[in-house]
């Protein structure tokens, strides 16, 4: 166990430039300030300390660490000046600095040193967290696609989250059309799951088909966004609710359609606020025009129904 002793205190005193002292089992004990407490995945969103947090900091005080952590040493170049990186028992890790913090130099932490490259630190991450953590269908959505990033196969991703390759491929898929900033600002909501997901993303996504590549990220980006102020507003208003939240969000990505009938309904008003000068008999329009996709769309059938209004007025007088 993590001990506040005598003999502790005196090895931190006295032996600062030690790095470990290894037991028979292989477990090593670490000065915690030694471990870099913000490697590898970031597997909790927001929600997910708090009480938690405080009760296992106080059960260490007061019993000790019951279990190890795991680490790695840090390969070369990574960016921190730390020896060691932690593979898993982060909240056990902070938990340790924190009393490390009010009583300095009397606390160290146990920890089994692993020999693994990133990718197989973080499936050992989520496979010893699995069984302690009840992962919300939010944080597998992101750590499957963290995962996924780092080259590690779906059968993996599967086994490390406890999912079939379906719901894997399902989860990528959701996460993709939601992206990183929005599922983030929903947080970890224990108690939404692909249900209510799913109805977010199809909100999102509702208007893409038949768009190219680069116009469905564009009108992504653009609905994530109106999604993303859905969800703060409510925040403001309401307080932590996610399922309200969700429910804003799909509102106001009704309301702000981008169909075809109301896209030509608001460039015909556009075009209205357009003044065309004329110069050498040619027309000229004087706008400015941003990298929105459907404000781009907007202003070029306003401009062609300007041009169209124009072209008859001129017919006329001839």
């Amino acid at each position: 166990m993590v001990q506040k002793s005598t003999s502790l205190t005196a090895r931190a005193a006295n032996g600062r430039g030690v790095a470990a002292a290894t037991d028979t089992r292989g477990i090593v004990t670490l000065d915690p300030h030694q471990i870099c407490p913000t490697s590898g995945l970031r597997d909790r969103l927001a929600g997910a300390d708090g009480e938690d947090f405080a009760s296992l900091k106080a059960s260490i005080a007061r019993d000790g660490q019951d279990q190890p952590i795991g680490v790695r040493r840090a390969p070369a170049g990574a960016d921190h000046t730390y020896p060691y990186e932690v593979v898993y028992g982060r909240r056990r890790l902070a938990a340790v600095l924190a009393l490390a913090t009010e009583s300095p130099g009397c606390w160290k932490i146990r920890a089994m040193v692993l020999e693994m490259n990133e990718a197989g630190a973080n499936l050992a991450q989520l496979r010893e967290n699995a069984h302690r953590s009840n992962y919300s269908f939010s944080e597998k959505m992101k750590l499957a696609a963290d995962l996924e990033r780092q080259g590690v196969a779906k059968q993996d991703i599967g086994a490390a989250l406890n999912l079939g390759r379906t719901e894997v491929s399902r989860s990528l898929s959701l996460f993709r059309v939601l992206g990183p900033r929005l599922v983030e600002e929903i947080g970890r909501a224990p108690e939404l799951g692909r249900t209510s997901w799913t109805r977010l993303a199809q909100s999102i996504d509702r208007e893409a088909a038949g768009l190219s590549a680069e116009e469905r990220e564009d009108l992504l980006g653009t609905r994530r966004h109106l999604a993303r102020d859905a969800v703060a507003e409510c925040w403001s208003r309401h307080g932590n609710d996610p399922r309200r939240a969700v429910n804003a969000a799909v509102a106001a990505l009704s309301e702000k359609s981008t169909e075809p009938h109301v896209v030509s309904e608001t460039a015909s008003r556009l075009a209205e606020q357009l003044e065309p000068r004329f110069e050498d008999g040619r027309i000229f329009i004087d706008c400015f025009v941003g990298d929105d996709l459907r404000a781009r769309k907007l202003v070029e059938l306003a401009l062609a129904k300007v041009r169209d209004e124009v072209r008859r007025k001129m017919s006329e007088l001839a």
